[in-house]
């Protein structure tokens, strides 16, 4: 089904440049800002992208927006190219707080996922009945035309429950690129909640016959003595083919962990792959390879580095596989801030906040050895948050938290030339 929504708020299409890259050793990318944020007054068209985007099979690309929008708490938007993409179209699809009280959201920076029928599923980290952030489904009509928001699910601050999720919700094969089949279960985490409120990893469970969905805490942080355990983990996890969740947690006591399901309901094994050093920060969301190996960064290790996890239980073999800053004047750039992502043969690609040539940063590839593929002038966009993604032509898509033409952030892509 093409989805095209017409109908919804049109905003102007932006197409602000274009500009080959090429570095010395590294495959040809050319650059171009697919739009800028705030382009119309007040930023009703959005403003600062945290998460990153999700396409179609149509090459539209879809993500969330953490303010802005007509009522100042976040939007969803589509971005729409024309026949040969040289133009793209930005068309808000839901507006949150759109009701009294913001009971349908507030504050999104989760990245969205999509089922087998097009319809979007995400998170807020804030509003909601209880104020705690919500789950929720954006759900098209026949015509595709009209968007409808269904909460999933109300968090919780003062109960068991989860409160503030911030991150993308997973499914079994979500890792492969198969989209959501809208009958199996959706996981995620909470910053706060849980048992002892040091935030939570939950199950969504999707509603049998005529029931609502329900929602299972699945592991509660700060479980051990001195929350060796962690606590506030990082929005987003990984999932690999056998059921297994990869993640990572923020604080003083930062961990990478591993949860499995057992044989019995409901309880699953908890497993610290890994405890980082409190001089090395907290450290990235995980990405997987194909083979199951973890990937993530640490931004505030000196400079920035790049890690590797090879999960097998507790004291996984761990190696920092590339260190920032390693270039006369950070050309390479410096304070990774985003999640990675790897391609099929294994090559990762991120982005830094700073460093690059111009101090804005930079847009990377590493295998072996690092290569600048873009370096941000401001004008471009500038402190990137959000990953990356890539097609199954090898382009990446990515979002800026600011900068662009009207410093409200920006989308942009690399074109593999």
């Amino acid at each position: 089904m093409k989805r095209i929504w017409r109908g919804i708020l049109c905003l102007p299409v932006l197409l602000i440049f274009s500009a080959t890259v090429v570095k010395a050793g590294a495959p040809q990318y050319t650059f171009k800002s697919l739009y800028s944020f705030c382009a119309v007054q007040n930023c009703t068209d959005g403003k600062e992208v945290q998460s990153s985007l999700l396409q179609d099979a149509q090459g539209d690309l879809f993500g969330v927006t953490s303010i802005g929008g007509q009522n100042g708490a976040g939007t969803v938007f589509e971005l729409v190219p024309n026949a040969n993409k040289t133009k793209w179209k930005l068309h808000i699809l839901y507006d949150f707080c759109a009701l009294a009280n913001c009971v349908d959201g507030d504050v999104p920076i989760g990245a969205l996922i999509a089922d087998v029928l097009g319809n979007l599923y995400g998170t807020t980290a804030a509003g909601g009945q209880n104020n705690g952030g919500l789950a929720f489904e954006l759900k098209h009509d026949i015509s595709g035309k009209k968007w409808h928001l269904h909460v999933l699910h109300n968090f919780y601050v003062l109960s068991w429950d989860g409160a503030f999720p911030g991150g993308v919700l997973v499914y079994q094969g979500k890792s492969s690129g198969a989209p959501y089949d809208g009958v199996s279960p959706l996981y995620g985490t909470t910053f706060e909640g849980g048992a002892v409120g040091s935030g939570s990893v939950f199950k969504l469970i999707p509603p049998q016959e005529r029931s609502k969905w329900t929602e299972k805490v699945i592991y509660s942080f700060c479980h051990t003595d001195d929350c060796l355990d962690g606590y506030s983990p990082n929005g987003d996890m990984v999932m690999n083919s056998a059921g297994d969740l990869f993640g990572t947690t923020n604080g003083d006591s930062a961990v990478a962990f591993e949860l499995s399901p057992t044989s019995r309901k409901n309880v699953w094994d908890y497993t610290v792959l890994h405890s980082f050093l409190d001089s090395e920060g907290a450290p990235s969301a995980p990405a997987m390879d194909t083979a199951g190996n973890l990937f993530g960064t640490l931004p505030f290790a000196g400079n920035g580095e790049i890690f590797k996890i090879m999960p097998s239980g507790e004291s996984s073999p761990y190696s920092v596989i590339y260190t920032f800053c390693s270039q006369q004047e950070c050309t390479d750039g410096q304070e990774p801030l985003s999640e990675l992502v790897v391609d099929p043969t294994g090559n990762l690609f991120g982005t830094t906040a700073g460093g690059g040539t111009d101090g804005w940063g930079v847009v990377f590839k590493l295998n072996q050895t690092l290569q600048v593929l873009h370096d941000f002038t401001g004008v471009d966009g500038n402190s990137v948050e959000a990953g990356l993604i890539l097609d199954s032509s090898g382009d990446a898509f990515g979002a800026s938290l600011s900068g662009g033409s009207n410093n409200g952030g920006t989308i942009f892509e690399l074109k593999h030339r």
